[in-house]
């Protein structure tokens, strides 16, 4: 059971760090699936830091919010597996 939760993890970390990449690929076709696939999957919950870090943002002209979310996503993680284990 850990070690699937711990692949879910490693998965979405993944779709994160593909989010990220394709961002800064300007000529990228948008709509195409696999790239709608990932958007729908991380824009939801980057959403919520993206809200939270706006200010920041604003100011210094870069997106950090996948760098909290790296964060919170290790945190949840450690959380889950311990109270499984448990």
């Amino acid at each position: 059971m850990v070690s699937v939760i711990h692949l879910v993890f490693q998965v979405l970390e993944l779709f994160v760090l593909i989010h990220v990449l394709l961002s800064w690929v300007p000529v990228l076709d948008r709509q195409h699936p696999v790239v709608k696939f990932i958007d729908s999957v991380v824009n939801p919950i980057l959403a919520p830091f993206r809200r939270l870090l706006w200010p920041l943002t604003k100011q210094i002209g870069i997106d950090i919010s996948p760098i909290l979310l790296f964060f919170v996503l290790g945190f949840v993680e450690r959380v889950v597996i311990s109270l499984i284990i448990a």
